[in-house]
């Protein structure tokens, strides 16, 4: 018989280890007390019920990034399945983990192979009970159903009970709206909203780059032309600490002129570098930062979007961009696009949400058309018989 393993405490969690397929895994105990938690691990291993894997085993799997399938697979595969996106799915796990072991023991902690379809939907309907029909639940579900599919892969169950069953589909979030390009002129003039010039020329990077915030922070002396004012935008930052450096999303890279309001921000960023990185942020340091641009900005009053400004983050910034170029109208939009890294989708994908702009860029056909068929105070009015 093996050894009962000893349960030990952790803040108001308990804890046990264990060795499963030559690895040493970490399994939560369940109990009020840490008296409580040992009866309950004494009583799985007398019972032989511990050998059996279970919903937390394999969940357990994903909460760790370096046992995570997808993200170990990867690394032999080539795909872009980064350490960051291996890091949320990791802290996605541990939350799922929580929620399951706290809310749903029975079904949680049982041999998965026994595990039913009606078990999958009681799951489902727990997330939806606990998080609403959100983004949270559905991501939450589509990690149970990865796990699941896991298992399935591996052969710990035959087949997997979750296929095929609905995914949980979120009530649509309010539309992000854009800075106005009157407001970003305001921001990028008056320097009373920033902490440090360094703060002020990063923000002039955002919002006349169109940079997502990995980009930015991955932005080294080497990737800008001095000479020509021209930035290679060729690597991005792929985890949330910031460390891990690799290909821009979706692998696209670009060459791009600097506007002018950038030239002068990025000599300052080079000429401050002592390594040849620009920046040296930590998880969350952009968007801190634009957050207490936004709550100075917002102290003056008298803006055209205080809502975009309120909600101002990178993405927000990129979006911004992109809005104040299409309703300018003087470009084409294929080469907003290829300035923004957009080359890598279907164009009609890339102007999704953004037909409104382009009803307005229409608007001569209908003045025509007006023009053309609407009433004459002069002219001829052609009666066409009526049929009989």
């Amino acid at each position: 018989m093996e050894k009962i393993p000893k349960v030990y405490q952790q803040r108001n969690t308990f804890y046990y280890k264990i060795v499963v397929d030559g690895q040493r895994v970490t399994r939560k105990a369940p109990g009020e007390t840490l008296a409580q938690a040992q009866r309950h691990v004494d009583k799985m291993f007398r019972t032989g019920k511990e050998s059996s894997k279970t919903l937390a085993w394999v969940v357990a799997k994903f909460c760790d990034p370096d046992t995570n399938p997808r993200f170990r697979d990867a690394k032999i595969t080539g795909k872009q399945y980064t350490a960051r996106y291996a890091g949320m799915i990791a802290s996605r796990a541990d939350e799922l983990d929580a929620m399951l072991g706290k809310g749903l023991p029975g079904i949680y902690r049982k041999p998965i192979e026994t595990l039913t379809r009606k078990d999958c939907r009681d799951i489902m309907y727990y997330l939806v009970k606990q998080e609403g029909v959100s983004y949270r639940a559905m991501n939450f579900f589509k990690l149970l159903k990865i796990c699941f599919g896991y298992a399935a892969d591996e052969g710990i169950i035959p087949v997997n009970p979750a296929q095929g069953l609905p995914d949980i589909h979120p009530k649509k979030t309010r539309e992000k709206k854009p800075v106005s390009s009157a407001d970003i002129v305001r921001l990028l003039s008056e320097g009373r909203w920033y902490s440090s010039q360094e703060e002020r020329d990063i923000f002039a990077l955002l919002a006349c780059t169109g940079m997502r915030i990995g980009e930015l922070a991955a932005l080294s002396i080497p990737q800008y032309d001095k000479e020509n004012g021209i930035l290679t935008i060729d690597r991005a930052m792929k985890d949330y600490n910031y460390r891990e450096v690799g290909l821009p999303k979706w692998g696209c890279c670009r060459v791009i002129p600097l506007p002018k309001l950038c030239t002068d921000a990025m000599r300052r960023l080079c000429r401050a570098s002592s390594d040849g990185r620009l920046f040296h942020y930590r998880q969350g340091g952009v968007e801190r930062m634009l957050k207490r641009i936004s709550a100075n900005a917002l102290v003056a009053g008298e803006w055209e979007t205080p809502e975009a400004i309120k909600e101002m983050t990178p993405h927000i910034l990129r979006h911004s961009l992109n809005t104040n170029l299409r309703i300018n109208g003087s470009l084409p939009d294929l080469v907003i696009a290829e300035y923004l890294s957009w080359q890598h989708q279907p164009e009609n994908a890339v102007q999704k949400g953004y037909t409104h702009l382009y009803a307005e860029n229409l608007r001569p056909v209908a003045d025509l058309i007006d023009e053309m068929y609407g009433p004459q105070e002069h002219g001829i009015v052609i009666q066409f018989p009526m049929s009989k």
